[in-house]
């Protein structure tokens, strides 16, 4: 079940989530954050994250494309 809620979200989001949290146990907490600012920076410009706020503001399900 949480598998598919997963895979139904943003795939770029998804791939960014995982790689911060594998990098958390290895790095200060300063370095974390700072790595996750650089990911949000990056997903913003996406083709996802047009789709996602487009779907909020029509009140309709997202259709993700990786992109």
């Amino acid at each position: 079940e949480l598998a598919a809620k997963i895979a139904a979200m943003p795939p770029l989001a998804v791939r960014a989530a995982k790689q911060a949290v594998r990098a958390a146990a290895e790095l200060p907490l300063t370095h974390g954050l700072a790595a996750e600012r650089q990911a949000f920076f990056g997903l913003f410009d996406t083709a996802d994250q047009r789709e996602g706020m487009s779907a909020f503001i029509e009140k309709r399900r997202a259709v993700w494309t990786g992109s």
